[in-house]
């Protein structure tokens, strides 16, 4: 009898192993999708490749590792998100608000994010190389060993960012706003306070 209740027992937990299963909560992801809003809620994992999510309210949302490349977050409102480890490839979130959301190890290769909110955001080690931020707002973001190489950052809000240890080799900078501003090399800018 114990024989057969360990077989059978291990039968189950191998046929459990073979069946996919989801970190977000379903009853999020359908409210989410019916109302382009879930403050709070968990996504995280969900697979929103290509979704048309333009002025979403995803307020303090558990984004944690979802893919939303090649999306339309534009003006989107992500307030809070945990968007650690979330793939925004190519996602297009000119004008989102991201304001106090964690970035760091977030995909965001060719994301369009010219004038999004980005202030108070933890971007440490985030690769901006190559993107347009003009009219970002990165006030207070954290850029601690970014890599912003040959990056657009024309008429960008740089008030008490802290740019320690970034690279900005090649970046266009025309415009931008210091004030208290941490550079690359320990100083600290005050252009424009």
């Amino acid at each position: 009898m114990k024989k057969t209740i360990l077989l059978a027992s291990l039968i189950f937990i191998a046929f459990d192993a073979t069946i996919p299963s989801f970190a977000y909560n379903e009853t999020d992801l359908e409210k989410f999708k019916k109302l382009n809003a879930c403050e709070r809620c968990d996504l995280s994992e969900a697979y929103l490749h290509g979704t048309k999510l333009s002025g979403a309210n995803l307020i303090y949302a558990n984004l944690y590792e979802a893919t939303l490349s090649a999306s339309d977050l534009s003006g989107a409102d992500l307030i809070g998100a945990n968007l650690s480890g979330a793939d925004l490839s190519k996602t297009f979130l000119s004008g989102a608000n991201l304001s106090g959301v964690d970035l760091r190890t977030t995909n965001l290769y060719e994301a369009y994010l010219r004038s999004a909110n980005l202030s108070d955001v933890d971007l440490r080690t985030t690769n901006f190389s190559f993107l347009n931020l003009s009219g970002v707002n990165l006030s207070g973001a954290n850029l601690r060993q970014a890599e912003l190489r040959e990056t657009d950052l024309s008429a960008t809000n740089l008030r008490e960012a802290d740019l320690r240890g970034a690279n900005l080799s090649g970046a266009y900078l025309s415009g931008a706003k210091y004030c208290k501003t941490r550079m690359p090399s320990w100083e600290e800018r005050n252009d424009d306070c």
